[in-house]
C-alpha cells in the first residue's frame, strides 16, 4: 500500500494494536464531512468482524460519526457482504465495515459501501483522503460518546440470512447423507453460515467457527502461497468422507472449496463452472467473465474451450467490479476466491452467495463438485510473498530488480508463454508479491526465487509497516 495514501485495493488496511484513536477518529470525521456534504441528514450503517481491535475500533468512529452530525446504525458483528446488502436495502447513505479481511487478527481496517450496496469509488475515496488531510496535525481529541446514541439493528442480520436461504435455486434439497465440511475462520461468518447451509438438508461438519478475538483467520501466514487455503478442510473431507468442504475467509467475501477427492476448487475454477453454466442458460451477458492478471493460464484456456470471452484487470476486486459495471458485465472474480456474481441484486464478493450457488448446482444435477467444473488443466504458476520490506514509488525503479525481472521473464520464454508479475501489496504494508506464469515449474519456481533474493537484498526495511 502506497504510504500516505488512506485506501489501498480494498478499503483502509493496517496494524490494529496499538492503532492509533486519533487517526481513527479523523477518519470517521472526514467519512462524516463527506457524507454531509453529499446528502442531507445522511445515516450510515457499522458492522465488523470478530476481531478484539473491531469494538474499540467502532466506538471511536461512532464518536467521529456522531460529532459530525451522521446518524450512524450498529448492525453487530456481520459478513462484508451483509453489510453490502443491508446498506442498499435499509435505505442508509453509506456502509461501514471494520474488518481486516483474509489478514491476521493483528489486522485490523475499514471497508465501506455506497449507498447501492457497491464498494466506495475511488473519486469518493479521494475526496475522504483530501478532507482527512485538512487538519493533519489537529490536536482534536476523540469524543467519550455514549452507543445508546446509536440505533441497534444487530437484528437486521436475520434479513440477510433470508436472502441468502432465498437464493437457492435447485427445486432439488440436498439429502440428508451428504457432508459438508464448513470452515468459518473464526471470522463474521460464524454465526449465520452454518444456518444458511445447513438449511438445505444436508450434514454439516463445523470447523473454526468459536470465535474469541484473536483466533480469526487461523490458516493465515503472510509469507504462505497457500495461507488462503484450509488444509484441515481437505484432511477432514478424507476422514470423514465428505461430499465437499467450504472455506469461507474472516469477513465472508472469498470463498473456496475441496471437492469429495480433497481437490481444492479456487477462485479459477469456480469462474469456469459458473461462466459455463452462465452460457448455458443464455444469462452470461456479452459472453464474457472477468478476471485479474492473477488468474492461471488455465482459466483462460478452459473458457476458450467453452466459447467464452476472458477480459483481464488489474489486481483488486475493486477492478474486477469497475470492468464488470462498465461493460455490463455479470461475472468476475480472483483465484484467491473473491468471486463477484450480479445475480438476485448481489453488488458486491459474497462467498456465501456463491456457496449457495455452487451447493444448489449440486442439489440440482445430482452430480459431485469434480464432475460439475468444466476440464482445466493448471499450468504452472508460483506466487511468492516477500515481507518487511521498505516501500518504493515503483519497484521496477531499483535497477538490480528490474534487471531480474527482465532476466527471468527472457528465461521464461525459452519454454513458451509466459508472465510476471511484481507488485506492493494493496492490503498488507512492507510486503512485495511475485506471481510467476509459465509452461516448465522447475523453472517458475527457480525465477521466483531469485526475484525474492534480490528484493530482500535491495528493500530490507526496519520498520515496515505502519499503523492503523
Amino acid at each position: 500500500m502506497k504510504q500516505g495514501k488512506l485506501f489501498g485495493t480494498d478499503g483502509i488496511r493496517g496494524i490494529a494494536e496499538p492503532f492509533s484513536q486519533q487517526f481513527v477518529y479523523r477518519i470517521g470525521n472526514a467519512i462524516g464531512k463527506y457524507l454531509r456534504r453529499e446528502y442531507a441528514n445522511p445515516c450510515v450503517s457499522i458492522g465488523r468482524d470478530t476481531r478484539a481491535s473491531g469494538k474499540p475500533i467502532q466506538d471511536t468512529l461512532v464518536s467521529a460519526i456522531l460529532a459530525s452530525d451522521v446518524k450512524p446504525s450498529l448492525l453487530g458483528v456481520v459478513p462484508t457482504p451483509g453489510v453490502s446488502y443491508l446498506t442498499r436495502t435499509g435505505n442508509f447513505h453509506m456502509g461501514l465495515v471494520i474488518t481486516g479481511s483474509h489478514n491476521s487478527a493483528a489486522d485490523n481496517g475499514i471497508k465501506i459501501f455506497n449507498r447501492d450496496g457497491f464498494k466506495l469509488p475511488r473519486t469518493a475515496e479521494t475526496e475522504i483522503e483530501r478532507l482527512l488531510e485538512e487538519e493533519p496535525n489537529s490536536s482534536t481529541s476523540p469524543m467519550k460518546t455514549s452507543l445508546s446514541q446509536c440505533l441497534d439493528q444487530s437484528k437486521s442480520a436475520r434479513e440477510y440470512i433470508d436472502y441468502l436461504i432465498a437464493s437457492w435455486k435447485s427445486a432439488n434439497r440436498l439429502s440428508s447423507s451428504f457432508k459438508i465440511v464448513l470452515d468459518c475462520s473464526n471470522g463474521a461468518t460464524c454465526g449465520i453460515a452454518p444456518e444458511v447451509i445447513g438449511s438445505f438438508g444436508a450434514k454439516l461438519l463445523l470447523s473454526n467457527v468459536d470465535p474469541n478475538g484473536i483466533n480469526i483467520n487461523p490458516h493465515y501466514h503472510p509469507t504462505s502461497d497457500d495461507s488462503h487455503k484450509s488444509s484441515r478442510i481437505k484432511e477432514v473431507v478424507l476422514t470423514e468422507k465428505a461430499n465437499i468442504g467450504i472455506f469461507l475467509d474472516g469477513d465472508g467475501d472469498r470463498v473456496l472449496f475441496a471437492d469429495e477427492a480433497g481437490s481444492f476448487v479456487d477462485g479459477d475454477h469456480i469462474l469456469a463452472l459458473l461462466g459455463s453454466d452462465l452460457k448455458k442458460r443464455g444469462a452470461l451477458r456479452h459472453n464474457t467473465v472477468v478476471s485479474t492478471i492473477m488468474s492461471n493460464i488455465g482459466l483462460e484456456v478452459a473458457l476458450k474451450e467453452l466459447g467464452i470471452d476472458m477480459m483481464v484487470t488489474d489486481v483488486g476486486d475493486r477492478h474486477v467490479l469497475e470492468a464488470m459495471s462498465n461493460n455490463e458485465y455479470v461475472l468476475g472474480g480472483e483465484q484467491s476466491g473473491h468471486i463477484i456474481l450480479f445475480e438476485d441484486e448481489n453488488t458486491t464478493g459474497d462467498g456465501l452467495f456463491i456457496a449457495v450457488r455452487i451447493l444448489s448446482m449440486i442439489a440440482e444435477k445430482g452430480k459431485p463438485l469434480s464432475s460439475l467444473i468444466p476440464e482445466y488443466v493448471t499450468y504452472p504458476q508460483i506466487i511468492r510473498n516477500v515481507s518487511h520490506v521498505r516501500y518504493v514509488e515503483e519497484i521496477s525503479s531499483i535497477p538490480s530488480i528490474r534487471h531480474q525481472i527482465e532476466e527471468s521473464k527472457s528465461r521464461l520464454l525459452e519454454y513458451g508463454p509466459c508472465f510476471v508479475n511484481v507488485r506492493f501489496s494493496g492490503t498488507e504494508e512492507g510486503l512485495v508479491r511475485i506471481t510467476i506464469k509459465g509452461l516448465d515449474r522447475q523453472q517458475v519456481d527457480v525465477e521466483a526465487t531469485k526475484i525474492r533474493h534480490v528484493i530482500r537484498k535491495e528493500l530490507k526495511a526496519t520498520n515496515p509497516r505502519s499503523t492503523l
